[in-house]
């Protein structure tokens, strides 16, 4: 017999699992069912003591999806934001301009840590935007790297101290000059202080 006829033992089958198979073997019965004709079916279930309906087949139909797109994108247009002020106040720095680059500096300072419990996001930014454009950082541009080394960053939240282990490691690969400064600073937190 073939396998897409009508009267095929395929289509006596009983349905896998799910939570709408239920009104997919009315759907076969009656080809005027559908899945958004089931949500708006009452349920036979008993509504919750809140009021709402049970059935978890009509939320997941009437509830849209979330996204985090525009999160996303608005990260990523404030990164780019970051990335032309960081080449204006690189350049800047080599032309002899320094207060873009001592204000990017600012950025890193520890006292602005503390004072700051909102900083932990704006600082992660920097960071990132910073990662590309670490080709760029010269001797002269030591006191911008020297102001992130110093920064107090084992007090951040755990998405920040990810973002700047993976900068300082970055920045090693790229402009191995900094060790020492890296090394030192990881040889001074250590020491024991009294």
């Amino acid at each position: 017999m073939d396998p897409h006829s009508t009267r095929s033992q395929f289509n006596q089958r009983a349905p896998k699992s799910g939570p709408y198979m239920a009104s997919m073997r009315y759907a076969d019965t009656n080809p005027k069912v559908s899945i958004e004709n089931y949500a708006k079916r009452p349920s036979s279930k008993s509504p919750r003591p809140d009021g709402r309906a049970s059935d978890t087949f009509s939320l997941l139909i009437q509830r849209r999806i979330a996204t985090n797109s525009r999160v996303k994108q608005d990260e990523r247009f404030k990164k780019d934001m970051y990335i032309a002020f960081i080449n204006k106040a690189l350049q800047g720095k080599l032309d002899g301009q320094n207060k873009d680059f001592d204000d990017l500096v600012d950025q890193f300072n520890p006292r602005r840590a503390v004072e700051c419990a909102t900083l932990s996001s704006q600082l992660r930014i920097w960071i990132l935007a910073l990662s590309h454009v670490l080709s760029r950082l010269e001797r002269r541009h030591s006191p911008l790297v020297e102001a992130i080394v110093n920064f107090p960053w084992t007090t951040m939240d755990a998405t920040f101290v990810k973002t700047y282990s993976d900068f300082i490691g970055i920045l090693l690969s790229a402009r191995p000059e900094y060790l020492s400064l890296v090394l030192g600073k990881l040889t001074q937190g250590l020491t024991y202080r009294a």
